[in-house]
């Protein structure tokens, strides 16, 4: 678990850099399900969804995000994030804004995962 949340600070900090308006309580407050409404938070959440290779621009690789879940979470929390990823899949589908989409699926896996953690 120690090696996953040092990975996440790691991505959290490249993203920050790249959305310097995100402040570090926005970003802290995700896990908790507390998002930010601005286009800067939006965008941070794209860059963090790329980075882990959950989704790119907005769009989730099904397959791909399911093999990195499986790779990067530990076995206790592997089965609510698989099962928060079948039921979010399609949600942000027709959305062509990615920095929306992006926020319309954290949040989806928010509401779909009891044990909900995000950089």
């Amino acid at each position: 678990m120690m090696q996953l949340q040092n990975t996440a600070i790691t991505f959290r900090q490249v993203c920050q850099s790249k959305h310097p308006g995100v402040t570090d309580v926005d970003a802290s407050t995700v896990s908790k399900g507390i998002f930010a409404e601005t286009r800067e938070f939006k965008c941070y959440l794209s860059c963090l969804l790329d980075i882990m290779q959950l989704a790119r621009k907005g769009k989730i690789n099904y397959e791909k995000a399911s093999n990195q879940l499986q790779t990067m979470l530990p076995d206790d929390l592997k089965q609510d994030a698989l099962l928060a990823l079948a039921a979010c899949k399609d949600v942000a589908r027709e959305i062509r804004d990615h920095c929306e989409a992006s926020l319309m699926l954290v949040r989806c896996f928010y509401e779909n995962n009891p044990h909900f953690v995000f950089p």
